[in-house]
């Protein structure tokens, strides 16, 4: 490959070549059957590899909560109790980090929208709710297989 010398301030006459590189394309997906709509020519081309994540457990979703938690809310913000709650609710269902972390800012939604300063175990059964009623994707709609954090 052949830099113009302007972009690095060469000069007009010198010619620099990089070592040959091959590219790569990384793809994350929770659906693998997005493969069955790609063309032969696409599919052929590719040397393509799978990694399955297994869904997160409740102490894991915590844990990833909890940093969360730590920059996003003020001290106080979460009564004893509502991390451990949405990661429990998460693992139960889809074991996926951004569930629980939409079921925790569901829950500081509605604990803001009530007047109130701390999220209660009360909100996030609420949003849990709600949740449940809008029927977010769960581990019953999808593959349980393809589980992707």
């Amino acid at each position: 490959m052949c830099l113009h010398p302007a972009a690095y301030g060469g000069k007009a006459h010198e010619t620099y070549s990089l070592t040959p590189v091959k590219p790569c394309v990384v793809g994350i997906s929770n659906d693998f059957g997005f493969r069955d709509e790609l063309s032969p020519k696409v599919k052929n081309t590719f040397c393509e590899q799978e990694s399955h994540f297994p869904p997160y457990q409740a102490l894991e979703l915590e844990e990833i909560l909890q940093r969360r938690v730590e920059g996003a809310l003020y001290d106080g913000a979460t009564a004893s109790g509502v991390i451990s709650l949405c990661a429990a609710l998460s693992a139960l269902d889809t074991g996926s980090a951004r569930q629980a972390l939409s079921l925790l800012y569901k829950a500081g939604e509605l604990a803001r929208a009530a007047g109130e300063s701390t999220i209660t175990e009360f909100h996030v059964h609420e949003a849990q709710d709600a949740r449940t009623q809008a029927a977010w994707p769960s581990r019953n709609s999808r593959d349980a297989g393809s589980g992707v954090a």
